[in-house]
């Protein structure tokens, strides 16, 4: 039997495709296929830059918001240590009453501070704006307090801790009290709310 024969019918009924016409066939499936994976490769470029972009501009705005908290902080210091300038401890405690309502007041007006302190060189608290008269409590084993005691001239801070006064989280912002010999005379203390350090 010769070779013609041997093929089957259905190879002898289907002539073979030219291979342009086969080129044109790939191509139709291929030339598709290639602008959806180039179209997804550039729509995945675009939104991660975009998502980096977002992302800068997002940490931008929050690096300014805390700075803005923290400036609006330290004013605060500032000012309570301007009220109790050139007083000694005694003092300090004889007018306690009034400038723990000063206190309070300023405490109020802030919203992210959830109390602020009077604390002598020892770390006994003197005075503090949500009580008084003041209970007992003692920051000098406080690390930001040590940090002062220790020389630190900058502001300070504390980790984040649970308050037994209010049964609030929040961390200390404090600085040193300078005496009239520039010794380190005690501290004015914050205690901060850490959300207000998220955008608002």
């Amino acid at each position: 039997m010769s070779r013609a024969h041997s093929r089957p019918a259905t190879d002898l009924l289907q002539p073979r495709l030219p291979w342009t016409l086969r080129s044109m066939l790939i191509a139709t499936v291929l030339v598709p296929l290639l602008g959806l994976v180039g179209a997804a490769w550039l729509d995945h470029r675009r939104l991660t830059v975009d998502a980096f972009e977002d992302v800068d501009r997002l940490s931008a705005v929050a690096k300014e918001h805390a700075l803005k908290v923290l400036e609006t902080n330290a004013l605060v210091l500032d000012r309570l240590d301007d009220r109790i300038r050139g007083l000694t401890w005694p003092q300090i405690e004889a007018e306690g009453a009034t400038i723990q309502r000063e206190m309070r007041l300023l405490d109020e007006n802030i919203a992210q501070i959830t109390s602020l302190h009077l604390a002598t060189p020892e770390g006994r608290v003197v005075l503090l704006s949500i009580a008084y008269p003041t209970p007992p409590l003692d920051i000098g084993s406080r690390g930001y307090f040590r940090r002062l005691t220790a020389g630190e001239q900058q502001v300070v801070f504390g980790e984040p801790v649970l308050t037994r006064l209010t049964g609030v989280a929040s961390f200390a912002m404090a600085r040193r009290r300078t005496s009239a010999l520039g010794r380190f005379d005690g501290a004015v203390v914050g205690s901060i709310l850490p959300s207000y350090f998220q955008t608002q």
